[in-house]
């Protein structure tokens, strides 16, 4: 729409040029008087008006359309700005992952991504794409609308998980104990590492509001349309 009315304005605007020099070298051919020059001056004057009319149309048509694109944007970034997700630090040995979706709609497609230092490089540079940095993703699917932020199951446990296997890829069999019942636990040297890198991990997740449109919140908390992860 906004190329056809700027087409049509700009021919408007050149016929009524056109037509001026058309009229003026036909009036010094054919000598006419003044009365002629006001008749045709009006026709003139009137080509001129269309052709501003139009040109206002079509300020006004695109200036409609970027205030409906504005306002679409800003509410698909106010439904996104409901759904976040966190860790929880409190305990480092027990770190949660929290979710909140205080909108209205589910946020689907759903991905965590971690990124943690290595505990034996701890010296190393921690900042984000340091190798001395370990990633991980998992998917956690469509989360629901939610009155308050919570602690999600699934995701804290990978967590724990993790975090385990980066002491033990550090210490190896040292990182871990073994207790009643076969379960696997964190030794002394074990949660000595998982407290020195708890503190420097990061959780980023992507996702999808109800509009299909992709989101980041990074580490930081900022959103952003979705950049990395499919």
């Amino acid at each position: 729409m906004n190329d056809n009315w700027r087409r049509w304005a700009g021919a408007a605007g050149t016929a009524a040029i056109i037509g001026m020099i058309t009229l003026t070298a036909f009036s010094i051919a054919f000598k006419k008087g003044t009365d002629w020059w006001a008749a045709w001056g009006q026709w003139v004057g009137g080509i001129g008006s269309i052709a501003a009319a139009a040109v206002a149309v079509w300020i006004a048509v695109v200036g409609w359309q970027k205030s409906d694109a504005q306002y679409r944007e800003k509410a698909e970034q106010d439904l996104a700005s409901k759904f976040g997700a966190w860790i929880d630090r409190e305990d480092l040995l027990a770190p949660k992952v929290m979710v909140a979706n205080t909108g209205p709609l589910p946020m689907y497609e759903v991905q965590l991504g971690f990124d943690f230092p290595h505990p034996g490089k701890l010296t190393a540079n921690l900042d984000k794409g340091s190798p001395a940095r370990m990633k991980s993703v998992i998917r956690i699917d469509t989360v629901g609308p939610q009155p308050e932020p919570y602690v999600h199951l699934y995701a804290t446990e990978y967590l724990t998980r993790y975090i385990s296997d980066l002491a033990e890829d550090h210490l190896g069999r040292e990182a871990l104990i073994r207790v009643p019942g076969g379960q696997t636990l964190l030794s002394k040297v074990g949660e000595s590492a998982a407290r020195n890198i708890v503190p420097f991990g990061w959780l980023e997740v992507h996702f999808s509001d109800s509009n299909g449109q992709r989101w980041t919140r990074t580490h930081e908390g900022k959103l952003k349309p979705c950049e990395g992860w499919s």
